[in-house]
Protein backbone atom coordinates (compact mmCIF):
# COMPACT_ATOMS: atom_id res chain seq x y z
CA UNK A 1 0.00 0.00 0.00
CA UNK A 2 3.16 2.20 0.85
CA UNK A 3 4.23 1.69 -2.81
CA UNK A 4 0.87 2.39 -4.79
CA UNK A 5 0.29 6.10 -2.45
CA UNK A 6 3.94 6.72 -3.56
CA UNK A 7 2.71 6.41 -7.21
CA UNK A 8 -0.19 8.20 -6.47
CA UNK A 9 1.91 10.88 -5.25
CA UNK A 10 4.51 10.82 -7.62
CA UNK A 11 1.68 11.20 -10.73
CA UNK A 12 -0.42 14.15 -8.79
CA UNK A 13 3.10 15.86 -7.95
CA UNK A 14 3.88 15.23 -12.06
CA UNK A 15 0.76 16.65 -13.06
CA UNK A 16 0.63 19.69 -10.45
CA UNK A 17 4.28 20.38 -11.01
CA UNK A 18 4.18 19.98 -15.11
CA UNK A 19 1.17 22.47 -14.98
CA UNK A 20 2.82 25.28 -13.00
CA UNK A 21 6.13 24.75 -15.16
CA UNK A 22 4.11 25.49 -18.50
CA UNK A 23 1.92 28.27 -17.30
CA UNK A 24 5.27 29.75 -15.49
CA UNK A 25 7.27 29.40 -18.67
CA UNK A 26 5.13 30.83 -20.65
CA UNK A 27 4.42 33.82 -18.82
CA UNK A 28 7.94 34.34 -18.44
CA UNK A 29 8.64 34.28 -21.91
CA UNK A 30 5.87 37.01 -22.91
CA UNK A 31 6.97 38.97 -20.14
CA UNK A 32 10.28 38.71 -21.57
CA UNK A 33 9.76 39.32 -25.08
CA UNK A 34 7.11 42.13 -23.83
CA UNK A 35 9.35 44.20 -21.67
CA UNK A 36 12.47 43.90 -24.83
CA UNK A 37 9.78 45.07 -26.95
CA UNK A 38 8.74 47.87 -24.73
CA UNK A 39 11.75 49.58 -23.77
CA UNK A 40 13.18 49.32 -27.91
CA UNK A 41 9.54 51.27 -28.55
CA UNK A 42 10.03 53.19 -25.57
CA UNK A 43 13.72 54.54 -27.23
CA UNK A 44 12.08 54.62 -31.09
CA UNK A 45 9.19 57.10 -30.09
CA UNK A 46 11.93 59.04 -27.93
CA UNK A 47 14.13 59.84 -30.56
CA UNK A 48 11.67 59.81 -32.76
CA UNK A 49 9.53 63.11 -31.07
CA UNK A 50 13.50 64.63 -30.53
CA UNK A 51 15.23 64.02 -34.13
CA UNK A 52 12.04 64.54 -36.91
CA UNK A 53 9.85 67.07 -34.60
CA UNK A 54 9.64 69.32 -37.99
CA UNK A 55 8.98 66.74 -40.79
CA UNK A 56 6.03 68.32 -43.27
CA UNK A 57 5.29 66.76 -45.90
CA UNK A 58 2.35 66.94 -48.24
CA UNK A 59 -0.34 64.14 -48.83
CA UNK A 60 -0.03 64.16 -52.41
CA UNK A 61 4.02 63.68 -52.57
CA UNK A 62 4.08 60.49 -50.11
CA UNK A 63 4.70 57.81 -52.56
CA UNK A 64 8.09 56.87 -52.78
CA UNK A 65 11.85 56.77 -51.60
CA UNK A 66 12.79 59.87 -53.94
CA UNK A 67 9.78 61.70 -52.41
CA UNK A 68 10.94 61.01 -48.57
CA UNK A 69 14.31 61.57 -49.54
CA UNK A 70 13.32 65.22 -51.04
CA UNK A 71 11.08 66.17 -48.33
CA UNK A 72 13.30 64.76 -45.08
CA UNK A 73 16.68 65.27 -45.33
CA UNK A 74 18.91 61.60 -45.29
CA UNK A 75 20.84 63.45 -42.07
CA UNK A 76 18.25 63.62 -40.11
CA UNK A 77 17.12 59.83 -41.10
CA UNK A 78 20.78 58.60 -40.20
CA UNK A 79 20.52 60.60 -37.41
CA UNK A 80 17.47 58.96 -35.94
CA UNK A 81 19.47 55.45 -36.87
CA UNK A 82 22.64 56.41 -35.34
CA UNK A 83 20.95 57.76 -31.86
CA UNK A 84 19.09 54.00 -31.56
CA UNK A 85 21.35 52.08 -32.66
CA UNK A 86 24.21 50.06 -30.72
CA UNK A 87 26.45 47.02 -30.58
CA UNK A 88 23.13 44.58 -30.13
CA UNK A 89 20.43 47.07 -31.56
CA UNK A 90 20.13 47.29 -35.56
CA UNK A 91 17.84 50.40 -36.90
CA UNK A 92 16.58 50.60 -40.87
CA UNK A 93 14.14 52.99 -41.84
CA UNK A 94 11.90 52.31 -44.93
CA UNK A 95 10.07 54.82 -47.74
CA UNK A 96 5.98 53.80 -47.73
CA UNK A 97 7.17 51.61 -50.71
CA UNK A 98 9.49 49.74 -48.34
CA UNK A 99 13.11 50.79 -49.78
CA UNK A 100 15.22 51.30 -47.06
CA UNK A 101 16.67 54.43 -47.11
CA UNK A 102 18.67 54.11 -43.92
CA UNK A 103 20.28 51.24 -42.18
CA UNK A 104 22.34 50.29 -39.08
CA UNK A 105 23.57 46.98 -37.93
CA UNK A 106 25.97 45.71 -35.94
CA UNK A 107 29.02 44.10 -37.71
CA UNK A 108 27.93 40.63 -38.62
CA UNK A 109 24.11 41.14 -37.95
CA UNK A 110 21.45 40.98 -40.47
CA UNK A 111 17.83 42.57 -39.82
CA UNK A 112 14.70 40.85 -40.36
CA UNK A 113 13.36 42.49 -43.78
CA UNK A 114 10.02 42.74 -45.23
CA UNK A 115 10.23 40.00 -47.85
CA UNK A 116 11.17 37.61 -44.89
CA UNK A 117 7.11 37.82 -44.56
CA UNK A 118 7.99 38.98 -40.72
CA UNK A 119 7.32 42.49 -41.20
CA UNK A 120 4.16 43.71 -41.16
CA UNK A 121 2.92 45.04 -44.52
CA UNK A 122 2.20 48.67 -44.92
CA UNK A 123 -1.59 48.39 -45.31
CA UNK A 124 -0.96 46.40 -41.80
CA UNK A 125 0.57 49.24 -39.77
CA UNK A 126 -1.77 51.37 -37.64
CA UNK A 127 -2.15 54.68 -38.23
CA UNK A 128 -1.98 57.17 -35.43
CA UNK A 129 -5.12 59.79 -35.66
CA UNK A 130 -2.95 62.73 -33.86
CA UNK A 131 -0.50 64.92 -35.36
CA UNK A 132 3.27 65.37 -34.51
CA UNK A 133 6.27 63.27 -35.24
CA UNK A 134 5.62 61.26 -31.55
CA UNK A 135 1.71 59.91 -32.19
CA UNK A 136 2.98 56.36 -33.00
CA UNK A 137 1.23 53.02 -33.16
CA UNK A 138 4.49 50.58 -33.36
CA UNK A 139 4.21 46.74 -34.60
CA UNK A 140 5.97 43.96 -32.92
CA UNK A 141 7.48 40.84 -34.52
CA UNK A 142 9.71 37.96 -32.74
CA UNK A 143 11.18 35.44 -35.57
CA UNK A 144 13.68 35.16 -37.86
CA UNK A 145 16.80 33.20 -38.48
CA UNK A 146 18.35 34.34 -36.11
CA UNK A 147 15.53 34.97 -34.00
CA UNK A 148 15.06 38.74 -33.63
CA UNK A 149 12.84 40.57 -31.27
CA UNK A 150 11.37 43.82 -33.99
CA UNK A 151 9.54 46.49 -33.29
CA UNK A 152 8.05 48.97 -36.41
CA UNK A 153 6.78 52.45 -35.62
CA UNK A 154 5.10 54.31 -38.11
CA UNK A 155 6.50 57.41 -39.29
CA UNK A 156 3.50 60.42 -39.68
CA UNK A 157 3.91 64.09 -39.92
CA UNK A 158 1.92 66.82 -38.44
CA UNK A 159 -1.22 66.53 -40.44
CA UNK A 160 -1.24 62.86 -39.69
CA UNK A 161 0.21 61.30 -42.75
CA UNK A 162 1.97 58.29 -43.03
CA UNK A 163 5.56 58.81 -44.58
CA UNK A 164 7.92 55.87 -43.05
CA UNK A 165 8.14 53.31 -40.98
CA UNK A 166 11.05 52.76 -38.48
CA UNK A 167 12.29 49.69 -37.82
CA UNK A 168 14.13 48.65 -34.57
CA UNK A 169 15.06 45.54 -33.74
CA UNK A 170 16.99 43.41 -31.18
CA UNK A 171 18.42 39.71 -31.24
CA UNK A 172 16.35 37.42 -29.11
CA UNK A 173 19.28 35.10 -28.28
CA UNK A 174 19.90 36.36 -24.75
CA UNK A 175 15.94 35.58 -23.82
CA UNK A 176 16.09 32.61 -25.45
CA UNK A 177 19.10 31.72 -23.16
CA UNK A 178 17.14 32.77 -19.81
CA UNK A 179 14.02 30.76 -21.21
CA UNK A 180 16.65 27.91 -21.68
CA UNK A 181 17.70 28.11 -18.22
CA UNK A 182 14.69 28.48 -16.69
CA UNK A 183 13.48 25.44 -18.77
CA UNK A 184 16.26 23.24 -17.53
CA UNK A 185 15.50 24.34 -13.79
CA UNK A 186 11.73 23.34 -13.74
CA UNK A 187 12.33 19.94 -15.82
CA UNK A 188 15.24 19.23 -12.47
CA UNK A 189 12.87 20.81 -9.63
CA UNK A 190 10.07 19.10 -11.03
CA UNK A 191 11.89 15.44 -11.29
CA UNK A 192 13.96 16.25 -7.52
CA UNK A 193 10.33 17.38 -6.56
CA UNK A 194 8.26 14.24 -7.69
CA UNK A 195 11.65 11.88 -6.34
CA UNK A 196 11.78 13.60 -3.08
CA UNK A 197 7.60 13.74 -2.78
CA UNK A 198 7.84 9.86 -3.80
CA UNK A 199 10.01 8.81 -1.02
CA UNK A 200 8.71 11.12 1.39
CA UNK A 201 5.16 9.69 0.54
CA UNK A 202 6.72 6.23 1.32
CA UNK A 203 8.15 7.01 4.64
CA UNK A 204 5.29 9.07 5.77
CA UNK A 205 2.88 6.39 4.73
CA UNK A 206 5.05 3.46 6.67
CA UNK A 207 4.80 5.32 9.66
CA UNK A 208 0.93 6.33 9.22
CA UNK A 209 0.47 2.27 8.51
CA UNK A 210 2.45 1.24 11.17
CA UNK A 211 -0.47 1.41 13.40
CA UNK A 212 -2.32 -1.05 10.76
CA UNK A 213 0.22 -3.54 10.72
CA UNK A 214 -0.33 -4.07 14.65
CA UNK A 215 -4.05 -4.20 13.63
CA UNK A 216 -3.14 -6.87 11.16
CA UNK A 217 -0.82 -9.06 13.47
CA UNK A 218 -3.23 -8.65 16.10
CA UNK A 219 -6.11 -10.16 13.60
CA UNK A 220 -3.62 -13.43 13.09
CA UNK A 221 -3.08 -13.59 16.57
CA UNK A 222 -7.14 -13.72 17.22
CA UNK A 223 -7.38 -15.89 14.07
CA UNK A 224 -4.84 -18.72 15.78
CA UNK A 225 -7.52 -18.32 18.91
CA UNK A 226 -5.77 -15.87 21.09
CA UNK A 227 -8.37 -13.48 22.32
CA UNK A 228 -6.13 -11.64 24.64
CA UNK A 229 -4.62 -9.23 22.10
CA UNK A 230 -5.25 -6.12 21.92
CA UNK A 231 -3.47 -3.09 20.13
CA UNK A 232 -4.14 -0.15 22.33
CA UNK A 233 -3.78 2.60 19.33
CA UNK A 234 -3.79 6.11 20.38
CA UNK A 235 -7.47 7.30 19.64
CA UNK A 236 -6.69 10.70 17.69
CA UNK A 237 -6.90 9.88 14.23
CA UNK A 238 -9.52 7.17 12.62
CA UNK A 239 -7.01 4.73 12.88
CA UNK A 240 -7.00 4.85 16.56
CA UNK A 241 -10.89 4.46 16.75
CA UNK A 242 -10.83 1.30 14.55
CA UNK A 243 -7.92 0.13 17.03
CA UNK A 244 -10.43 0.93 19.72
CA UNK A 245 -13.49 -0.89 18.15
CA UNK A 246 -11.18 -3.47 16.99
CA UNK A 247 -9.67 -3.95 21.34
CA UNK A 248 -13.76 -3.41 22.18
CA UNK A 249 -14.59 -6.32 19.63
CA UNK A 250 -12.06 -8.69 20.56
CA UNK A 251 -13.49 -8.12 24.36
CA UNK A 252 -16.80 -8.39 23.45
CA UNK A 253 -15.63 -12.04 21.56
CA UNK A 254 -13.78 -12.95 24.67
CA UNK A 255 -16.61 -12.27 27.13
CA UNK A 256 -19.03 -14.12 24.44
CA UNK A 257 -16.94 -16.61 24.23
CA UNK A 258 -16.50 -16.87 28.05
CA UNK A 259 -20.52 -17.25 28.57
CA UNK A 260 -20.30 -19.81 25.59
CA UNK A 261 -17.74 -22.21 27.42
CA UNK A 262 -19.93 -21.63 30.61
CA UNK A 263 -22.99 -22.12 28.88
CA UNK A 264 -21.85 -25.53 27.58
CA UNK A 265 -20.64 -26.57 30.60
CA UNK A 266 -23.56 -25.60 32.87
CA UNK A 267 -26.12 -27.16 30.48
CA UNK A 268 -23.47 -30.44 30.30
CA UNK A 269 -23.56 -30.40 34.18
CA UNK A 270 -27.51 -30.02 33.59
CA UNK A 271 -27.94 -33.09 31.47
CA UNK A 272 -25.47 -34.93 33.09
CA UNK A 273 -27.41 -35.60 36.70
CA UNK A 274 -30.94 -36.24 35.05
CA UNK A 275 -29.17 -38.80 32.84
CA UNK A 276 -26.97 -40.08 35.86
CA UNK A 277 -30.34 -40.76 37.70
CA UNK A 278 -32.54 -42.44 34.60
CA UNK A 279 -29.06 -44.24 34.06
CA UNK A 280 -29.01 -45.98 37.00
CA UNK A 281 -32.78 -46.40 37.56
CA UNK A 282 -32.46 -48.34 34.07
CA UNK A 283 -29.94 -50.29 35.73
CA UNK A 284 -31.79 -51.43 38.47
CA UNK A 285 -34.72 -52.18 36.36
CA UNK A 286 -32.68 -54.50 34.28
CA UNK A 287 -30.90 -56.48 36.94
CA UNK A 288 -34.18 -56.97 38.44
CA UNK A 289 -33.27 -55.85 41.41
CA UNK A 290 -36.70 -54.25 42.29
CA UNK A 291 -39.05 -57.22 40.78
CA UNK A 292 -40.36 -58.52 43.92
CA UNK A 293 -40.61 -55.03 45.12
CA UNK A 294 -43.49 -53.00 43.09
CA UNK A 295 -42.98 -50.45 45.14
CA UNK A 296 -39.67 -49.89 44.56
CA UNK A 297 -40.27 -50.31 41.36
CA UNK A 298 -42.80 -47.96 41.41
CA UNK A 299 -40.60 -45.17 42.72
CA UNK A 300 -37.99 -45.57 40.36
CA UNK A 301 -40.17 -45.33 37.56
CA UNK A 302 -41.60 -42.31 38.79
CA UNK A 303 -38.34 -41.14 39.38
CA UNK A 304 -37.05 -41.47 35.44
CA UNK A 305 -40.75 -39.63 34.63
CA UNK A 306 -39.33 -36.48 36.80
CA UNK A 307 -36.30 -36.93 35.16
CA UNK A 308 -37.58 -37.26 31.65
CA UNK A 309 -39.63 -34.05 32.41
CA UNK A 310 -36.57 -32.38 33.70
CA UNK A 311 -34.82 -32.76 30.44
CA UNK A 312 -37.79 -32.26 28.76
CA UNK A 313 -38.26 -28.51 29.86
CA UNK A 314 -34.23 -27.81 29.84
CA UNK A 315 -34.06 -28.94 26.37
CA UNK A 316 -37.51 -26.71 25.27
CA UNK A 317 -36.11 -23.71 27.47
CA UNK A 318 -31.99 -24.06 25.46
CA UNK A 319 -34.69 -24.35 22.13
CA UNK A 320 -36.95 -21.56 22.58
CA UNK A 321 -33.43 -19.42 23.66
CA UNK A 322 -32.12 -20.26 20.77
CA UNK A 323 -34.84 -19.47 18.13
CA UNK A 324 -35.43 -15.60 19.99
CA UNK A 325 -31.31 -15.34 19.18
CA UNK A 326 -32.37 -16.27 15.67
CA UNK A 327 -33.88 -12.52 15.85
CA UNK A 328 -36.78 -14.15 13.69
CA UNK A 329 -39.38 -11.58 14.54
CA UNK A 330 -42.03 -12.93 16.49
CA UNK A 331 -45.89 -12.06 15.39
CA UNK A 332 -47.88 -8.85 18.19
CA UNK A 333 -51.27 -8.93 18.14
CA UNK A 334 -53.36 -6.24 19.96
CA UNK A 335 -54.59 -7.48 23.27
CA UNK A 336 -55.15 -6.72 26.96
CA UNK A 337 -52.89 -8.28 28.96
CA UNK A 338 -55.09 -7.92 32.01
CA UNK A 339 -57.07 -11.62 31.03
CA UNK A 340 -53.39 -13.12 30.83
CA UNK A 341 -51.96 -12.05 34.01
CA UNK A 342 -55.45 -13.02 36.15
CA UNK A 343 -55.09 -16.65 34.32
CA UNK A 344 -51.44 -17.25 35.04
CA UNK A 345 -52.34 -16.22 38.95
CA UNK A 346 -54.75 -18.81 38.72
CA UNK A 347 -52.71 -21.52 37.70
CA UNK A 348 -50.10 -20.31 40.21
CA UNK A 349 -52.72 -20.13 42.95
CA UNK A 350 -53.52 -24.08 41.61
CA UNK A 351 -50.01 -25.05 42.15
CA UNK A 352 -48.44 -23.00 45.07
CA UNK A 353 -52.24 -23.42 47.38
CA UNK A 354 -50.08 -22.37 50.69
CA UNK A 355 -48.88 -19.34 49.32
CA UNK A 356 -51.12 -15.77 49.18
CA UNK A 357 -50.97 -13.68 45.63
CA UNK A 358 -52.63 -10.48 45.76
CA UNK A 359 -53.74 -8.54 42.14
CA UNK A 360 -53.80 -4.64 41.93
CA UNK A 361 -54.90 -4.91 38.23
CA UNK A 362 -56.74 -1.63 36.21
CA UNK A 363 -59.24 -2.51 34.02
CA UNK A 364 -57.06 -2.89 30.61
CA UNK A 365 -53.65 -3.28 30.29
CA UNK A 366 -53.51 -2.54 26.03
CA UNK A 367 -50.05 -3.62 24.46
CA UNK A 368 -49.41 -4.88 21.30
CA UNK A 369 -47.65 -8.32 21.31
CA UNK A 370 -47.93 -12.00 21.43
CA UNK A 371 -49.81 -13.49 23.90
CA UNK A 372 -47.98 -16.71 24.18
CA UNK A 373 -44.17 -15.19 24.80
CA UNK A 374 -45.92 -13.10 27.38
CA UNK A 375 -47.53 -15.99 29.28
CA UNK A 376 -44.20 -17.34 29.26
CA UNK A 377 -42.48 -14.54 30.54
CA UNK A 378 -45.08 -14.03 33.71
CA UNK A 379 -45.17 -17.75 34.58
CA UNK A 380 -41.46 -17.66 34.70
CA UNK A 381 -41.37 -14.58 36.95
CA UNK A 382 -44.42 -16.00 39.09
CA UNK A 383 -42.97 -19.87 39.03
CA UNK A 384 -39.51 -17.98 40.68
CA UNK A 385 -41.48 -15.90 42.94
CA UNK A 386 -43.62 -18.90 44.75
CA UNK A 387 -40.31 -20.98 44.33
CA UNK A 388 -37.91 -18.82 46.28
CA UNK A 389 -41.10 -17.42 49.39
CA UNK A 390 -41.51 -19.53 52.10
CA UNK A 391 -44.98 -21.26 52.60
CA UNK A 392 -47.72 -18.58 53.68
CA UNK A 393 -45.97 -16.07 51.46
CA UNK A 394 -47.31 -13.05 49.61
CA UNK A 395 -46.47 -12.63 45.96
CA UNK A 396 -48.04 -9.42 44.49
CA UNK A 397 -49.05 -8.57 40.73
CA UNK A 398 -49.45 -4.51 40.31
CA UNK A 399 -50.24 -3.28 36.71
CA UNK A 400 -50.80 0.15 35.32
CA UNK A 401 -51.12 1.31 32.49
CA UNK A 402 -49.84 5.08 32.22
CA UNK A 403 -47.25 6.02 28.97
CA UNK A 404 -46.65 2.60 28.84
CA UNK A 405 -47.66 -0.81 30.68
CA UNK A 406 -45.59 -1.57 33.84
CA UNK A 407 -46.81 -5.10 35.66
CA UNK A 408 -44.77 -5.60 39.11
CA UNK A 409 -44.76 -8.84 40.92
CA UNK A 410 -42.72 -8.96 43.75
CA UNK A 411 -42.75 -11.30 46.66
CA UNK A 412 -41.72 -11.79 50.09
CA UNK A 413 -39.16 -14.39 49.31
CA UNK A 414 -35.26 -14.89 50.28
CA UNK A 415 -34.40 -12.33 48.44
CA UNK A 416 -31.13 -12.81 46.42
CA UNK A 417 -27.61 -11.24 47.61
CA UNK A 418 -26.54 -8.02 46.31
CA UNK A 419 -22.96 -10.23 44.25
CA UNK A 420 -25.44 -12.09 42.48
CA UNK A 421 -28.00 -9.49 41.51
CA UNK A 422 -26.29 -8.16 38.37
CA UNK A 423 -25.79 -12.25 37.26
CA UNK A 424 -29.27 -13.47 37.56
CA UNK A 425 -29.84 -12.65 33.66
CA UNK A 426 -27.40 -14.81 32.41
CA UNK A 427 -28.17 -18.01 31.24
CA UNK A 428 -27.77 -21.31 33.48
CA UNK A 429 -26.91 -19.34 36.50
CA UNK A 430 -28.28 -20.23 39.52
CA UNK A 431 -27.80 -18.20 43.14
CA UNK A 432 -27.64 -21.45 44.83
CA UNK A 433 -24.56 -22.89 43.86
CA UNK A 434 -24.85 -26.69 45.33
CA UNK A 435 -28.02 -26.75 42.71
CA UNK A 436 -30.35 -28.80 44.61
CA UNK A 437 -33.48 -28.81 42.38
CA UNK A 438 -36.45 -28.56 45.14
CA UNK A 439 -34.38 -24.81 45.68
CA UNK A 440 -34.46 -23.93 41.69
CA UNK A 441 -34.86 -24.54 37.80
CA UNK A 442 -32.09 -25.09 35.39
CA UNK A 443 -31.31 -21.15 35.68
CA UNK A 444 -32.62 -20.48 32.10
CA UNK A 445 -35.63 -18.53 33.44
CA UNK A 446 -35.02 -14.93 33.90
CA UNK A 447 -32.95 -15.47 30.69
CA UNK A 448 -36.26 -16.28 28.91
CA UNK A 449 -38.18 -13.64 30.75
CA UNK A 450 -34.95 -10.99 29.52
CA UNK A 451 -34.91 -11.86 25.70
CA UNK A 452 -38.66 -12.10 25.46
CA UNK A 453 -39.32 -8.76 26.52
CA UNK A 454 -36.60 -7.57 24.81
CA UNK A 455 -38.18 -8.86 21.71
CA UNK A 456 -41.23 -6.96 22.61
CA UNK A 457 -39.13 -3.15 22.83
CA UNK A 458 -39.37 -3.38 26.55
CA UNK A 459 -37.40 -3.47 29.45
CA UNK A 460 -37.26 -5.75 32.70
CA UNK A 461 -35.52 -4.40 36.03
CA UNK A 462 -34.97 -6.61 38.79
CA UNK A 463 -34.46 -5.77 42.61
CA UNK A 464 -33.89 -7.98 45.78
CA UNK A 465 -32.98 -7.38 49.31
CA UNK A 466 -31.84 -10.58 51.33
CA UNK A 467 -34.41 -11.90 54.12
CA UNK A 468 -37.57 -9.10 52.84
CA UNK A 469 -38.00 -9.99 48.80
CA UNK A 470 -37.43 -9.46 45.45
CA UNK A 471 -39.50 -7.44 43.00
CA UNK A 472 -39.22 -7.46 39.52
CA UNK A 473 -41.08 -4.90 36.95
CA UNK A 474 -41.74 -5.05 33.45
CA UNK A 475 -42.12 -2.40 31.23
CA UNK A 476 -43.90 -2.98 27.85
CA UNK A 477 -45.24 -0.32 24.99
CA UNK A 478 -48.76 0.71 25.29
CA UNK A 479 -51.19 0.08 22.40
CA UNK A 480 -52.36 3.48 22.07
CA UNK A 481 -54.80 2.27 19.31
CA UNK A 482 -56.22 -0.75 20.93
CA UNK A 483 -57.36 2.04 23.68
CA UNK A 484 -59.19 4.15 20.90
CA UNK A 485 -60.94 1.23 19.70
CA UNK A 486 -61.85 0.04 22.98
CA UNK A 487 -63.37 3.56 24.14
CA UNK A 488 -64.80 3.63 20.40
CA UNK A 489 -66.35 0.36 19.78
CA UNK A 490 -68.43 2.01 16.39
CA UNK A 491 -65.65 3.86 15.19
CA UNK A 492 -66.92 7.33 15.68
CA UNK A 493 -64.59 9.77 17.33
Amino acid sequence: MRYQLALVVGALLSGLLVTFSIVLYLSVQQFLFWQTANQLTTSATTAVSEILPKIQVEPATIASSEVISATTPITDLQALAGTLADSRTSVIVRAPDGTALVQELPSGTTIVTSESGLAPAASELTRAPGTGAGATAPSVVVGGEPRQVSVFVPLFDRQGTWIGTLQVATPAEPLDAVLARLFQYLVLGTFVTVLGGMALSVFASARMLRPLNKLVAASAAVADGDLTTRVHLPHANEIGKLGNAFDEMIARMAESWERQQRFVADAAHELRTPLTAISGSIEMLQIGAVDHQPERRQRLLDSVSQELDRMGRLVHDLLLLSQLDSHSPPVHEPFDLRPLLVNVVEQCRIVAPNHQFVLDLPDALPVLGNADQLRQVFLNLLTNAHTYTPLNGTITVVGRADRAVTVKVADTGIGIPGEDLPHVWERLYRVDRSRVRRTGGSGLGLSIVQTLVAAHNGSVDITSEVGKGTTVVVTLPRNRAFVQEAANPSGNL
